[in-house]
C-alpha cells in the first residue's frame, strides 16, 4: 500500500491550493480517505479474495474475481499513452490490452494527454466489454480522476452510455457492500463533483438521459440535492426539464411522512437555487407543478429572487394553465403583492396577457379595483399600454364605476397622455374605446373618438402618398377596363347592335353600378392625393382625410362588382351562386375589418356612434386570433343595447 499512498499524495498535490478544505470536500472526491480505508483493510487482512455474493447475474461475471483491496491498489506513476493504445481503445480493441500485459506495462499507469485513464476512454467511446475487462484488471480506475476531476462514471453519464453506467454502478455496489457503513458513506462516487461542480446525475440530466438519471437517483439519494458551481441541483435540472417521472423519483428520496417535516427536510437537503415552483412554471409543465405542490403545498407561497410570488411569475410569463392550476389550489395569492408593489393581475396586464387577466377577474372580481404602488388599477394599466381588448372587457363590466386615480387623472387621461403624436394603431384604438365608454356612462360630452396625428416628415409622407396613388391608379385602370368587358357580351345585329345582351338582368345593373363607383372614387382619390404631393404638411393631412375613405370605398366596390359579374354569367347554377356568395361575404367582412379601423382612426373627427361599427370591424381580428373565440354573441348583445342619453 506504500505505492498507492504515494500516488494518492500526488493526486492531492495536484489540487488547486486556493480552495478551502470545506469547499474541497464539496467539489472533489475525498481521495485522502482512500488511504484510511486501505489502512483499515490492511489491519484486517483485507487483501484476500472476497467471494462474490449474488453477483453471478447475467452480465456481471466480470465482478467475480475482484478483490476489495484491488480498489486501492493505485499505480505509483503515470505513463503517457501512445497513439497505438489510444487508437485501439477508440476502436474497442481488447487485443491492445493483451499487448500491454505481454510487454509488462500496467494499464493503470496509462494516461492520455488530457489525463484520462484507459477506463475513462473506454467509457467515453461506449465499449462495454472493454470497460468490463478493464475493471476486472484494474478496479482502482473506477475511482480515478482525470484532468476535469471526473471519474469514469461522470464520463459515461455525460456520453449517455447507460449500459456502461450500469456496469460502473454494479462495480461500485460490489465494493460498497463490502465496506463498513462509515467508509461506504465517505467513499461515495455518486456525490463526487467534477471541477464544474457536476455530479454524474447532473451530467445525465443535462444530456436528457432521463432513464439513466432515474437509475442513478435510485442508487443514491443524496446526489439529487447537491448543487454545482452555478448553484443548480439535479432536482432543479429535472424540474427545469419538465420530467415528471424523474421529479417524482427524486422527491421520494426526501422522505418524512409529516408535511412540516417534509418541508424542513427538503429545505435542509436541497442546495443552491430553491425556487422549484417557479422553475416548473417556466418549463410550462403542469405535471411537474402538480408533483411538487402535491408533496409540498407550502412552496406555492415562495418568492423568487425578484420577489415575485408563484402566481405573479406565472402571470408574468403568460402561462395560462399554470395560473389556472394555482388558482384552483388557492386564490389567496391574487391579493398578495410582489416586492415591486404589483399584484398578479397588474403583472398580467402589463405584459399583455389578457386571457390571464380575465381568468383572475373571473375567479376574483374585486381584484379589478386593487391598486399598485403607483395607484393604478388594471384598467389604467391597460390604457397605459394600449391594450384595447382588455379595456373593452373592463369597461363593459357594470361594477367598473370609478375610472379615476387621484383628482384629474383617469384611464382616459392616461391613454391621452401616452398617445404618441404619430399614428400608433393600438394606442388610438384604445383611446377610441375609452372615449366611447366615457360618453356612454355620461361622464361628459365627446365630439370625436380620435385625436389628430401630426403629419409625417416629408420623405415618409411622400412614400406613403405614392403607395396610395399607385393603388388608386391600379383600381381605376382595372375598373375602367371592366366597364368595356361586360358579362354576356354585346349584340352583333340590329336593332340593338353593339348593346349589352343582358341589359334586363338586374345583376348586370349592379355590376355596372359598383364598377362605376369603384372607378370614380379611385379617380377622386388620385385627384385628392395630388394635393398631398405639393409639400404642404397641412395639405397632406387634409388630403388623406378625404382620400383614405374614398380609396377604401373603391376597394370594397371592386370585389362587389366582380361578384355581380360572376353571378350574371352563372346565375342559373343556384348552388354555385350560394357558395360564391358566402365566400364573398366572408371576404367582404375580412376586408372591412382590416381596412376600416385603419381609415377611421386617421380621420380627424369620428363620431362616438361609429364606435359600434369600429367594434364590429375588430370582431373578426379577435376571433381569428382566438382571443375572443366563442364570445361573438355577448359582443353583439352589448353593441345592440341602447345608449344612455
Amino acid at each position: 500500500m506504500d505505492s498507492s499512498e504515494a500516488h494518492l499524495d500526488r493526486i492531492e498535490a495536484q489540487r488547486s491550493t486556493d480552495v478551502s478544505h470545506d469547499q474541497e470536500k464539496k467539489k472533489y472526491f475525498p481521495m485522502n480517505l482512500i488511504n484510511k480505508v486501505a489502512s483499515k483493510l490492511c489491519s484486517r487482512g483485507g487483501h484476500g479474495a472476497t467471494p462474490p455474493t449474488g453477483d453471478n447475474e447475467s452480465g456481471l461475471e466480470f465482478l467475480n474475481n475482484l478483490k476489495l483491496s484491488d480498489l486501492f491498489d493505485l499505480p505509483s506513476e503515470n505513463v503517457q499513452m501512445n497513439t497505438e493504445v489510444f487508437s485501439g481503445l477508440s476502436d474497442g480493441d481488447k487485443e491492445c490490452l493483451d499487448k500491454l500485459k505481454s510487454h509488462g506495462t500496467t494499464m493503470a499507469c496509462l494516461k492520455s494527454d488530457r489525463g484520462d485513464s484507459v477506463l475513462h476512454l473506454a467509457a467515453r467511446w461506449g465499449h462495454l466489454e472493454l470497460v468490463k475487462n478493464i475493471i476486472s484488471e484494474c478496479p482502482c480506475l473506477v475511482l480515478e480522476l482525470n484532468s476535469k476531476n471526473q471519474i469514469p462514471l461522470h464520463v459515461a453519464a455525460h456520453a449517455g452510455h447507460s449500459a456502461i453506467v450500469e456496469a460502473l454502478v454494479a462495480s461500485v455496489t460490489f465494493f460498497s457492500d463490502r465496506l463498513a457503513e462509515e467508509d461506504r458513506e465517505r467513499l461515495n462516487p455518486y456525490v463526487l463533483r467534477d471541477k464544474y461542480g457536476n455530479t454524474a446525475l447532473h451530467l445525465a440530466i443535462e444530456g436528457r438521459y432521463m432513464e439513466m438519471a432515474a437509475s442513478l437517483v435510485n442508487v443514491n439519494q443524496n446526489a439529487s440535492f447537491l448543487e454545482n458551481n452555478e448553484g443548480i441541483s439535479s432536482l432543479y435540472m429535472a424540474v427545469e426539464a419538465g420530467d415528471v417521472t424523474l421529479v417524482k423519483e427524486i422527491l421520494k428520496t426526501a422522505g418524512n411522512n409529516d408535511l412540516e417535516g417534509r418541508n424542513s427536510n427538503l429545505d435542509s437537503k436541497l442546495e443552491g437555487r430553491k425556487h422549484l415552483v417557479h422553475v416548473a412554471l417556466n418549463a410550462r409543465s403542469t405535471g411537474v407543478l402538480d408533483v411538487i405542490l402535491n408533496e409540498y403545498p407550502s412552496l406555492e407561497d415562495e418568492r423568487d429572487d425578484e420577489g415575485r410570488t408563484c402566481l405573479s411569475f406565472a402571470a408574468f410569463i403568460g402561462f395560462y394553465k399554470g395560473v389556472c392550476n394555482l388558482l384552483d389550489r388557492s386564490t389567496k395569492n391574487v391579493y398578495v403583492c410582489d416586492e415591486d408593489g404589483s399584484f398578479p393581475i397588474h403583472t398580467a396586464a402589463e405584459n399583455g396577457h389578457i386571457r390571464i387577466v380575465k381568468e383572475i377577474l373571473k375567479r376574483c372580481p374585486h381584484s379589478k379595483h386593487m391598486l399598485n404602488k403607483l395607484g393604478q388599477n388594471v384598467l389604467h394599466i391597460a390604457a397605459k399600454i394600449g391594450e384595447h381588448n382588455l379595456v373593452k372587457s373592463l369597461m363593459r363590466s357594470d361594477d367598473t364605476k370609478h375610472l379615476g386615480v387621484g383628482q384629474d387623472v383617469d384611464a382616459r387621461g392616461i391613454a391621452e397622455s401616452v398617445l404618441k403624436p404619430n399614428y400608433i394603431f393600438h394606442e388610438r384604438l384604445t383611446l377610441a374605446f375609452l372615449l366611447d365608454a366615457h360618453a356612454f356612462r355620461g361622464c361628459g360630452s365627446v365630439k370625436s373618438l380620435t385625436k389628430p396625428s401630426e403629419p409625417l416628415d416629408h420623405e415618409k409622407s411622400r412614400d406613403y402618398v405614392n403607395t396610395l396613388l399607385l393603388v388608386a391608379a391600379l383600381v381605376a385602370t382595372m375598373t375602367f377596363a371592366a366597364g368595356f368587358t361586360i358579362p354576356g357580351g354585346f349584340n352583333s345585329s340590329a336593332p340593338h347592335l353593339g348593346r349589352a345582351t343582358l341589359t334586363t338582368d338586374p345583376n348586370l345593373f349592379f355590376f355596372l353600378l359598383f364598377d362605376i363607383l369603384a372607378m370614380q372614387t379611385s379617380v377622386a382619390s388620385i385627384c385628392t392625393l395630388i394635393w398631398a404631393q405639393l409639400g404642404d404638411p397641412s395639405l397632406v393631412s387634409s388630403s388623406l382625410n378625404v382620400a383614405l375613405p374614398l380609396l377604401l370605398f373603391s376597394l370594397l366596390c371592386m370585389p362587389l362588382a366582380f361578384l355581380c359579374g360572376v353571378v350574371t354569367a352563372v346565375g342559373h347554377v343556384k348552388w354555385f351562386v350560394v357558395i360564391i356568395s358566402l365566400i364573398s361575404a366572408f371576404f367582404f367582412y375580412w376586408a372591412t375589418s382590416i381596412l376600416a379601423p385603419h381609415v377611421m382612426l386617421q380621420l380627424s373627427n369620428v363620431s362616438p356612434a361609429s364606435c359600434v361599427y369600429l367594434d364590429l370591424c375588430m370582431c373578426y381580428q379577435e376571433l381569428v386570433s382566438g382571443s375572443r373565440s366563442g364570445r361573438l354573441i355577448p359582443k353583439l348583445r352589448h353593441l345592440m343595447r341602447p345608449k344612455k342619453d
